[in-house]
């Protein structure tokens, strides 16, 4: 991902561009003191140590005004000591202090670049603070009428999360992403500078709050010309973070896509043009200039390989969507970043495919291995126990490894699910989930374990759920076909009665395209599972329905076929879609004798899903018996049907 926050010494620095806002003239705004505050403000700025700024603020936490806290953020900022700054002493205390002061002062006390400037050094330091975001949200529309391009931008930054540069919450920043929207707002920004804009469009990404006016207003003529001559960094965040939102933007994309332009992207870091790659791959629009001057040209290629893996995978899949054909340097160089980047994982996430050094093993490890090794002994119990000892010292690696274990043994769910031990590992990771920031601590894959585990032990997690549900824009976002799947089955065998915020998301057509192009067992549980709950996903019907998908699924993976036929149909068929080419193929299927039958519910589902879509001799040919239970006829799902379906299309893998 790239990221736009930049300390004053990478790259091109951010200045404020209205004066009466800048922390430099600022001080004017106090006149109870200036002379002792303006000293003060020197003392901080000659402080040359981590914790003596923290000290100089902590004694003199009474005297200082906003700038005077502007500046010892700032200046701890640049002090570069992030990985400590949280557990320095005092450095929550002064926190505290500021984000009080601000509450009881409001923006009276408290200007609008102040307020940006502490934001912004916030996300330096990995601060988090909740008090400052619910402040933005209830002074939005006077902070958006008196702040500038420059703290507009940095403010919406808050809402992203600082470790991993998604917001761990899909629902905040509502009322400042409203206030950002309207129309004087967005004229506004768009007058100003581009890397403005740019910030902004990334955190709204970051968030998946949808932009549509400043989308509307950035693909008009004025707009479009502005941004052709932007750097390539502003540009490229800018198009990467609309195409992420799903905004079309043709003006714009066509501009770009020009001779001068594209000269300008392909001298940039690897990110800008793997970035602007992947945004015209993600909207389908052709790129030939861009594609060619990346190609042909020998120092591109070379500086885009030298790149960081997320790089060159973007400009790989670009490359594949609009060229249908990858140059074997990029190629190459993606699988050595892939192979490097796993046995980093290994090392630290505690596989047993690598040895350890004795002595030198992390606890992440070492507990890990001890899961798997209480699972590989069948002990689901001892399981428990071990958890129940060491759970003070788990980290998101560890509860996933718990949770997608304990999945293994879905026999013994309901057991399990009684047991009191496992109710308070669960009640305790709920509580982390809360307390650590979510997704700044649990990414998206190891959610997606939590959850596979969670649903084959049947065992239903409101916390958890709802988490899934509130995120459920970042999550699709980023999580594999896979992971999508299993998310999905878990709403689907739980019967859980929310998951339309996750199932809207799933309609995307990048998030198709995504699913589509994985496992055909991946996309044969998605639709499954939102049918069994009701979700309408029409565009991933109709995808399904394609030749290419129907030829893929009757070439799909040994003795899956007649599971992923009668899942599908039966999804269609559940959902309402007509699914001509899919039930004639089945048909052929069963009357050449190529389907083996393992279970006689695939059979029954199978042979209902077709009658119901107009082929009512299917069950001659499948031998069946015609007084079939009516409530499969109708298209409903036995428990048993599921848990057959939910066995074989995740293979009894974690999902990892």
């Amino acid at each position: 991902m790239l990221s736009l926050l930049r300390p004053p010494s990478f790259r091109r620095t951010a200045t404020f561009n209205c004066p009466h806002f800048s922390t430099a003239t600022a001080s004017k705004k106090k006149k109870s003191s200036p002379s002792a505050n303006a000293l003060l403000n020197k003392r901080i700025m000659d402080e040359q140590n981590f914790q003596g700024t923290i000290h100089l603020a902590r004694e003199n936490v009474h005297a200082m005004n906003a700038v005077n806290w502007s500046t010892a953020f700032l200046k701890l900022s640049k002090l570069r000591q992030n990985k400590v700054a949280k557990k320095a002493q005092g450095f929550t205390e002064i926190v505290k202090e500021f984000e009080g002061r601000v509450k009881g002062g409001g923006l009276k006390w408290c200007g609008v670049g102040e307020l940006a400037s502490v934001a912004r050094s916030f996300r330096y330091l990995g601060v988090e603070s909740y008090e400052l975001r619910d402040f933005v949200e209830e002074n939005a529309t006077e902070i958006t009428e008196k702040g500038n391009s420059s703290s507009l931008a940095d403010l919406a930054l808050i809402y992203k999360d600082t470790k991993h540069g998604y917001a761990k919450g899909g629902g905040v920043g509502g009322s400042y992403f409203s206030a950002m929207e309207e129309q004087r707002v967005v004229e506004y920004m768009l007058s100003k500078r581009t890397m403005d804009v740019a910030k902004y469009i990334s955190a709204a990404a970051g968030t998946g709050r949808k932009v549509p006016v400043l989308a509307r207003e950035i693909d008009k003529e004025k707009a479009v010309k502005k941004f052709a001559k932007a750097h390539p960094q502003d540009l490229s965040t800018s198009i990467f973070g609309l195409a992420r939102l799903g905004h079309p933007v043709p003006h714009l994309l066509e501009r770009i896509g020009q001779e001068d332009v594209v000269d300008r992207i392909v001298e940039a870091y690897p990110g800008d043009i793997a970035n602007t790659m992947w945004s015209f791959a993600a909207y389908g629009h052709k790129a030939s200039r861009l594609v060619d001057a990346i190609v042909e040209r020998p120092e591109v290629m070379q500086k885009i390989a030298g790149g960081r893996e997320v790089d060159v995978s973007r400009t790989v899949f670009a490359l594949q969507k609009l060229e249908g054909k990858v140059p074997m340097l990029l190629k190459e160089a993606l699988r050595n970043k892939k192979a490097k980047r796993k046995k980093k994982k290994l090392m630290t996430e505690g596989s047993t495919d690598l040895p350890f050094k004795q002595g030198g093993t992390p606890i992440v490890v070492e507990q890990n291995l001890k899961l798997r090794e209480l699972q590989k002994a069948k002990d689901w119990s001892g399981m428990l126990r071990y958890a129940a000892r060491r759970s003070s010292s788990f980290d998101h690696v560890n509860w996933t490894t718990l949770f997608s274990e304990l999945g293994k043994f879905r026999f013994q769910g309901q057991e399990i699910a009684k047991d009191e031990t496992f109710r308070k590992l669960l009640r305790e990771f709920e509580e982390a989930l809360g307390e650590k920031d979510g997704l700044a601590w649990m990414d998206t894959r190891g959610i997606a374990n939590v959850m596979f585990g969670l649903g084959l032990l049947r065992v239903e997690s409101k916390v958890v759920l709802n988490f899934v549900e509130k995120n459920a824009a970042i999550i699709i976002n980023n999580a594999s076909a896979e992971e999508i799947a299993n998310i999905a089955n878990c709403y689907a065998v739980l019967k859980f009665k929310g998951g339309t915020e996750f199932f809207n998301e799933i309609k995307a057509e990048n998030v198709v395209e995504k699913i589509m192009a994985s496992k055909v067992r991946n996309r044969t549980f998605i639709i499954w599972a939102a049918a069994t709950l009701g979700h309408q996903l029409p565009l991933l019907a109709e995808a399904l329905e394609t030749e290419a998908s129907v030829s893929k699924l009757v070439r799909g993976e040994p003795g899956r076929v007649p599971y992923n036929f009668s899942n599908q149909l039966w999804a269609l068929a559940a959902l309402g879609c007509e699914a001509p080419r899919l039930r004639e193929a089945a048909l052929k299927e069963v009357k050449d004798g190529s389907f083996s039958f393992a279970a006689t519910n695939v059979k029954r589902r199978l042979a209902h899903a077709i009658q119901r879509l107009g082929g009512g001799d299917v069950f001659e040919e499948l031998d069946l018996v015609r007084g079939i239970d009516a409530a499969v006829t109708k298209g409903s799902t036995e428990e048993g049907e599921v848990e057959e379906v939910k066995e074989d299309a995740n293979g009894g893998e974690e999902g990892k």
